[in-house]
């Protein structure tokens, strides 16, 4: 047996967790449900959003779209965000996901006029890598659904970061 936990959007790179058995991936899925995992992503985006702060939003989704509603008819969907750098109009922003709606950092971001880098469907003016767009899940932090103690797992982003570091936006 191999569960999947959660997911990805398939342009984004780093951490997801996979269950060895269903119970496990059934008490995984209870953390992610319940909030109690900590997930944090690093983000190149276009411009230079505050220094931090709190993207607090209800996000609506139709089929594969999902926008921002001007109502509470949407999801609730927060997120928690530190600028870690900034050069060249491109800000590496470090966030820590509250809630886990689809698309919801590339939505948030890109509603405030700071589109992910790369990422052609929310505004980017910019190529990233291919498909890739510059969005990673660099740490996850959880209860081992066994051990009842919690594990973090974390991946540095990967090479196509590296002309971005190289040149002062880290």
């Amino acid at each position: 047996y191999l569960g999947l936990v959660h997911r990805l959007d398939r342009p984004t790179s780093g951490v997801i967790v996979f269950a060895r058995t269903s119970k496990a991936a059934a008490r995984l899925s209870a953390q992610m449900r319940n909030r109690s995992m900590q997930k944090k992503y690093l983000a190149l985006v276009e411009g230079k959003p505050a220094p931090h702060g709190e993207l607090v939003d209800f996000i609506h989704r139709v089929e594969k779209t999902s926008t921002i509603a001007s109502d509470e008819n949407g999801k609730y969907a927060k997120l928690i965000f530190k600028r870690l750098a900034f050069n060249d109009g491109i800000s590496l922003v470090d966030i820590e996901l509250v809630t886990g709606r689809r698309h919801q950092i590339r939505l948030q971001f890109a509603h405030r006029g700071f589109p992910v880098l790369g990422d052609k469907k929310y505004g980017s003016r910019y190529l990233f890598h291919e498909r890739n767009i510059a969005l990673h899940s660099y740490s996850l932090t959880l209860m081992h659904p066994v051990r009842r103690q919690m594990m973090t797992f974390e991946a540095s982003p990967n090479y196509f970061w590296q002309k971005y570091m190289e040149t002062g936006v880290h």
